[in-house]
């Protein structure tokens, strides 16, 4: 099993627009995190955000691919010593707006036993159209918290908390980024 989110949300904005709020510095610290991204390939950046409890958090970053403004790829690296991440992001102009897809899947296989996280935005999911060829993944369904505890409890808090931050930084934070910001 894996620890991968799947997210797709529909923005009433051009794909240039959207873009830029995922490529630009000031925009990404806006509605995510404080960073030093440059769309450039082969670019290193971090993502750094302080804790509720006062704790620095660091993210390692990538930039692994680069299509403007239609695909960007970037490795996500938690912790020092774990293996990193991917997080895909794919738009597509849509009528009124742009479709985005994320995709943050792991590389390593050190996911916990029977405990998958996929999670997709049912209403973006009921108005997809031809423009991905991906296939969609079926949402597996959550077992019980007992059942999580008894394995790797820091790792299923871990992607718990990944995917509640990716829904709402882009349900909430993003969303409202492009609508009050002239991007």
């Amino acid at each position: 099993m894996s620890q991968d989110v799947v997210l797709e949300v529909f923005y009433p904005h051009p794909p240039e627009r959207v873009w830029k709020a995922l490529t630009d510095r000031r925009a990404l610290n806006a509605w995510m995190m404080d960073n030093d991204f440059e769309a450039c390939l082969g670019h290193q950046f971090q993502f750094q955000r302080c804790s509720p409890l006062g704790q620095k958090l660091t993210i390692y970053c990538e930039v692994l691919e680069i299509e403007a403004p239609k695909r960007l790829v970037y490795s996500w690296k938690e912790h020092p010593t774990s293996e990193p991440s991917r997080v895909t992001w794919i738009l597509a102009p849509v009528e009124d707006g742009t479709q985005v897809q994320l995709y943050h899947r792991s590389e390593a296989a050190t996911s916990v036993p029977g405990f998958g996280i996929s999670i997709i935005d049912r209403a973006a999911r009921a108005t997809m159209n031809d423009h991905f060829t991906a296939p969609i993944p079926a949402m597996p369904p959550l077992q019980p918290a007992s059942c999580m505890v008894k394995n790797d409890s820091h790792q299923v808090l871990e992607s718990l908390n990944r995917r509640t931050n990716w829904h709402y930084w882009l349900e909430q934070r993003l969303a409202e980024l492009l609508i009050q910001s002239h991007l």
